[in-house]
């Protein structure tokens, strides 16, 4: 099993990292192979919205930098965590342009699914999808549109699977790796 996770940790000072710390040490004890992107150290361009990772270079941005390998690791892995502060509901902008930038993991033609509009995938299979959010104190309202957003972003994505946790820093690290510890043993191939 491939997993990667992506930290949208926003800098050094973040106390995501200490999340981040906690999901690598509960993963370490597994058989998985893991990718680990602190997204802040990378130098990752934003999409320009260009679509020729649609219709000129299908499946590749034009941009050649990490958003490429992060994207080619994302569609290759069995799972991808992504692991962000949670600012107004939403992920951090280190993990959204990522995110924006894996626009060339679906095409540009459209399919209905549910009742709804979306991209159709380009590959035959995708990766499971685990939001992990990050508050500094539990807020009912922003867990819930995180746990939303994960959901529909893994509708989007085409991911077979997903789950979504929120973690608050007031809780202990027991109280935290026990929960990561949780969402983590749903996945076949950690336990």
């Amino acid at each position: 099993m491939q997993i990667t996770l992506l930290n949208g940790a926003l800098n050094e000072n973040d106390p995501t990292h200490a999340v981040a710390d906690l999901i690598l040490a509960e993963l370490d004890e597994s058989p998985a192979s893991v990718i680990y992107y602190p997204l802040h150290t990378i130098p990752i361009a934003t999409c320009i919205g260009c679509f020729e990772c649609w219709v000129k270079s299908p499946g590749e941005c034009r941009i050649s930098d990490a958003g490429r390998d992060i994207a080619r690791d994302m569609i290759q892995s069995d799972v991808v965590l992504m692991l962000s502060p949670i600012p107004f509901g939403t992920y951090s902008s280190e993990l959204k342009k990522v995110l924006d930038r894996a626009i060339s993991l679906i095409l540009p033609f459209f399919q209905m699914v549910d009742g709804e509009v979306h991209h159709q995938p380009r590959y035959e299979r995708y990766p499971s999808l685990i939001g992990i959010g990050v508050l500094p104190t539990p807020n009912a309202s922003l867990a819930d549109l995180f746990d939303r957003l994960v959901g529909r972003h893994s509708i989007n994505m085409h991911a077979p699977s997903h789950a979504t946790l929120v973690v608050t820093l007031d809780q202990s690290e027991q109280d935290q790796q026990n929960a990561l510890r949780s969402v983590l043993s749903q996945l076949e191939g950690v336990k």
